[in-house]
């Protein structure tokens, strides 16, 4: 498995155990917060099965380039796994004109769901590959009881097959009505609103951000320069501890980190609210 960094923090621990337990798991190195195609086609090694990746890293928002990926990927041999939680919703995705083989989302970000329920993607002719690891009643189909009276007769107890469709791979039982219902408003909205649209409105607002920050001297940016990303990022040494008492008495919620910021805008914020954010941010 090659491992892309910036990932979310619970794959690199899952990524780590699955190394632990023998699997083979090697990273690619990062450049100026970026990670190169030309550095990613000398990590694939023969051997590799599989790359895993942030389609939008969490920590510096660097977007990678979905079908360039997998186009050198595929020509290797091996499979491409995206994380799209921080790009669903947000920018617009193509799994089918990508080529990406496996992918999966939670709904509680841009998709503006609630926890309890997530998206996975798997290309259909990828679907063989998969092992069920679950096994619940929505993936079972044909059910047939042979001990209760009236029933047909049987050489078991019960029968019962599994579907082969996607259901019958990772269903598993009760699902998380409230965060369906959630859904059923937010991506009607979505689709409604465009997420194309969502993007073009965001950009001047994350360009904004990038042209006074980046100069600032204090602020160091983790986001590359031009990125279409929903979100920028900034290091800035003891961000908790200066930076978070100041953003709550202005009622500014952005995410701060002990030695970071991510700053997510979006169609729901307009300039006056990044004018308002950059006063505080360079007050410092």
């Amino acid at each position: 498995l090659l491992q892309m960094p910036f990932i979310f923090m619970v794959h690199c621990d899952m990524y780590g155990q699955l190394a632990k337990a023998g699997l083979n798991v090697s990273i690619v190195k990062p450049s100026n917060n970026r990670i190169e195609l030309s550095d990613l086609d000398a990590a694939i090694k023969p051997e590799t099965k599989l790359v895993a990746l942030s389609l939008v890293s969490a920590t510096t928002g660097f977007l990678h380039n979905l079908k360039e990926v997998c186009d050198l990927a595929h020509a290797k041999g091996a499979l491409v796994y995206a994380d799209i939680i921080q790009a669903a919703g947000a920018i617009p995705i193509d799994v089918k004109e990508s080529g990406v083989d496996f992918c999966a989302s939670a709904t509680y970000k841009w998709l503006m769901g609630d926890f309890g329920i997530g998206f996975l993607y798997v290309r259909k002719d990828r679907l063989p590959l998969i092992k069920r690891t679950l096994i619940g009643y929505r993936q079972m189909t044909n059910f047939q009881s042979h001990i209760l009276p009236f029933e047909s007769s049987g050489n078991n107890l019960f029968d019962s097959d599994t579907t082969d469709d996607m259901s019958g791979h990772f269903e598993v039982g009760t699902f998380a009505n409230e965060g369906i219902a959630a859904l059923n408003y937010s991506l009607e909205y979505l689709n409604r609103v465009g997420v194309d649209k969502i993007k073009e409105y965001r950009q001047p607002l994350i360009d904004r951000l990038q042209q006074e920050l980046s100069g600032n001297g204090k602020y160091i940016p983790l986001t590359p320069a031009g990125s279409q990303s929903p979100i920028v990022c900034f290091a800035f040494k003891n961000a908790t501890t200066i930076l978070k008492p100041k953003l709550e008495a202005a009622n500014i919620n952005i995410s701060v980190y002990d030695n970071m910021i991510r700053i997510s805008p979006s169609f729901y914020n307009d300039m006056n609210d990044i004018q308002k954010l950059l006063a505080v941010l360079k007050s410092v």
